[in-house]
């Protein structure tokens, strides 16, 4: 076999693989500058902050301020992201619902595709509704396109179980390799105090 044609076949794999790896992420392609992550880390964790204190506040100005344009396309379909938030927005608007906690629990981890920038930042809130408590563990995703000058969010604090499908639904070009976090609930049992011993 002429040597020739056995280098132009190697050159052909090593492009189609070049080319399937384009927005995809691996580990490798976290962001490790310090110095830029000094720079955006403030802006991310205060954002996030907004959101969140909006949240336990049951105002949602910020989250809707600071919310992905991609978010609020094909709202009708089910499986989006506004049906399900409209739906935790009815959730904790009753006054008897509140927050025993709601914070970010980790630093954000920053991630670099062939178009855009994002952060994950982990959550936590415990939400308390009468005689029961509920923990959601959740994330706020951040995506910056190159050419933009402000990060925009995606808040998925609330512990939805199909938050990964919801993500890759509305972020279709979403790195395959990104490591969205597991967002889950988890009803926690209270202790309830001792009834009075009214026997006369």
């Amino acid at each position: 076999m002429n040597i020739k044609y056995v280098y132009i076949g190697l050159f052909v794999v090593l492009a189609v693989l070049i080319v399937s790896s384009w927005g995809t992420i691996n580990p490798s392609w976290q962001i490790k500058d310090t110095d830029w992550i000094a720079k955006e880390s403030p802006q991310v964790i205060s954002d996030a902050k907004r959101i969140l204190d909006g949240i336990r506040e049951k105002d949602f100005t910020s989250s809707f301020e600071l919310m992905d344009p991609k978010l609020l396309l094909s709202a009708e379909v089910p499986q989006t992201f506004q049906p399900s938030y409209q739906d935790y927005i009815d959730h904790i608007q009753p006054e008897n619902v509140t927050f025993e906690e709601i914070s970010i629990t980790s630093e954000p981890k920053f991630f670099r595709s062939k178009y855009d920038d994002f952060a994950i930042l982990q959550t936590k809130s415990i939400l308390v509704f009468r005689d029961s408590k509920t923990e959601q563990v959740g994330f706020i995703l951040a995506r910056r396109g190159r050419e933009d000058q402000h990060w925009k969010y995606a808040d998925f604090s609330a512990g939805w179980v199909n938050a990964k499908d919801i993500v890759r639904y509305h972020f279709p070009d979403l790195p395959k390799n990104l490591p969205i976090p597991d967002s889950k609930t988890k009803f926690i049992a209270l202790e309830l105090a001792p009834s009075k011993d009214t026997t006369p």
